[in-house]
């Protein structure tokens, strides 16, 4: 499985669980209730996150009980923060938050936490381990084995010769 169809999956799974948990009270009302679920989406621009924005719009039509809301960041942390705090306004019963940059997200998670609201971090972490759920690869783990694998490549530990170029993407 491909990692933008695992975390798409993973996400729209538990916020869908988080709201499958919430109807299980057993009052008439949980039961009539359209659940409310914020995405903080970091940019449209990126075709990467333009498609998640098409899968998870998907998925959620398939549940008409959930409203979704996805919020564009447009690549800036405050203004990423400002959509954040507008779903928190909103009451939204859960939320989604792909975050920009790590630092910059964490206050204002901390505060969708502190209003009883479950978070799910996907992709990049924030820097507080006070969120419901982090979906997400181990870049750390990533690279290490990318570098091993670039160096077996190159020929071997000790042997290794060659040049290995950093492509990077947007800052």
């Amino acid at each position: 499985m491909k990692r933008r169809d695992m975390l798409k999956l993973a996400a729209m799974t538990a916020a869908l669980l988080t709201t499958t948990a919430l109807l299980t009270t057993g009052n008439a009302y949980a039961q009539d209730k359209k659940w409310k679920i914020g995405f903080s989406q970091v940019t449209t621009i990126e075709p990467w996150r333009a498609q998640f924005n098409k899968d998870i719009l998907a998925e959620a039509a398939k549940h008409p009980e959930v409203e979704l809301i996805i919020t564009d960041g447009e690549d800036k942390t405050e203004k990423q923060v400002a959509d954040v705090e507008n779903l928190i306004r909103q009451e939204v019963d859960a939320l989604l938050v792909s975050p920009k940059e790590s630092a910059g997200l964490t206050g204002v998670v901390q505060q969708a936490i502190d209003a009883k609201i479950p978070v799910f971090v996907l992709d990049r972490n924030v820097d507080t381990k006070d969120y419901t759920q982090f979906v997400g690869g181990d870049n750390a783990l990533i690279g290490r084995a990318a570098g091993e694998y670039a160096v077996e490549l190159l020929g071997g530990k000790g042997k290794a010769a060659g040049n290995v170029v950093e492509i990077w993407g947007g800052m």
